[in-house]
């Protein structure tokens, strides 16, 4: 069994440890577009919003896979990760309503929102 190598940042190790950065910065530059386009339209605040929890999952899953050798900041920024995913997947739910024009499904959402909250603060 051939052992574990340490991290050297070479090769498909730093691929595999980049990919969230670009997604990371893709997600910024499309919140950026966004907003711009018209920042007093709900549904593009709502895009926004995911687009800023994506990035916010992106960055906390380069951080996790940067921290090696140190285990507890894994840890960490993995909880961090961990509390912002069901949030980039209610903001676009709540997007999706909204751009549909969907009505009727504010409890279903205030639900997720309070179930997501919950999560997030209580590890």
């Amino acid at each position: 069994m051939e052992r574990c190598r340490p991290h050297d940042g070479t090769g498909m190790n730093a691929i595999y440890i980049a990919l969230p950065f670009v997604q990371f910065a893709m997600s910024l530059f499309l919140a950026n577009i966004v907003v711009a386009s018209d920042p007093s339209n709900r549904v593009n605040r709502l895009f926004t919003l995911f687009l800023l929890a994506m990035a916010g999952w992106g960055i906390a899953i380069f951080g996790m896979r940067d921290a090696f050798p140190d285990e507890t900041l894994g840890f960490t920024r993995e909880k961090i990760a961990l509390a912002v995913i069901p949030f980039a997947s209610i903001f676009f739910y709540h997007f999706v309503l909204r751009y549909t024009e969907e009505t009727g499904r504010n409890r279903v959402l205030t639900g997720f929102y309070l179930l997501a909250t919950a999560s997030a603060c209580c590890p």
